[in-house]
């Protein structure tokens, strides 16, 4: 565990050079279209209530949302072991102790248009299953 890789990113010195990006084993940084900020987007919630369903419906959520402004969105639950490992991390995300997290969002706009359930453009293409 000492041989780790500690990568610290200060917020306010961020020039969209993309190193974070390139550099975090996990992946867990993005650059937006501009190449400002990194973006993730970690859905926690306190221990009391239904935190592992509260974390789960808002993370689909913001997916839905994201999708809604032209953003892609990937789902990650294996970070969650990274931030494990790395409590500075947790730290610098400004996740409290007493917060429970499963699952980030990774969101941006996509270099690539993946064809969606629901088409917006062109004719309405719908194909029914008729029994005889």
């Amino acid at each position: 565990m000492e041989n780790l890789a500690k990568l610290t990113i200060d917020r306010e010195q961020c020039i969209g050079c993309g190193k974070c990006v390139r550099t975090c084993p996990s992946g867990i940084f993005y650059l937006d279209e501009q190449k400002k900020a990194a973006h993730i987007e970690i859905k926690e919630f306190g221990w009391d209530g239904c935190w592992q369903q509260d974390t789960d419906i808002a993370c689909a959520y913001f997916e839905l949302l994201c999708s809604a402004h032209g953003l892609g969105a990937v789902m990650m639950s294996y970070l969650v072991d990274v931030l494990k490992l790395m409590p500075d991390l947790r730290n610098m995300l400004e996740i409290p102790e007493n917060h429970y997290f499963g699952m980030m969002v990774g969101f941006g706009f996509p270099e690539i248009s993946y064809m969606r359930g629901v088409q917006k453009k062109d004719e309405l293409k719908v194909h029914r299953l008729r029994f005889t």
